[in-house]
């Protein structure tokens, strides 16, 4: 009487094991997407704490950036961020004349 105990309990435990291992997989896929279709010469995502490469796309091609005055207005703010001069609260006056040179 206790052999057919143990193999049904011995089958309840593999299919519990398959079950869950199926589930494990189903997720892993769910949590890394394929890359979306970018419009980029080229483009790289990388994990800011491990510096693993996440995706990219002609990752070592030599290109201009598409906007070096963005790239040095963040730079500026996050240094002044740092040094407490500024907040990220604070409010900016932008000129008309300025305004007007942004093309829409």
């Amino acid at each position: 009487m206790l052999k057919p105990f143990t193999t049904l309990a011995s089958r309840f435990l593999l299919l519990s094991i398959f079950a869950l291992l199926s589930v494990k997989a189903a997720a892993q896929d769910i949590l890394m997407p394929s890359p979306p279709a970018i419009a980029a010469k080229a483009y790289i995502l990388m994990d800011a704490n491990s510096g693993k490469v996440l995706v990219e796309k002609n990752a070592d091609q030599l290109i201009e950036p598409a906007s070096l005055t963005k790239m040095k207005t963040a730079c500026v703010v996050d240094h002044e961020i740092a040094a407490a001069t500024i907040t990220a609260d604070d409010n900016t006056t932008i000129s008309p004349n300025a305004w007007a040179q942004n093309p829409v």
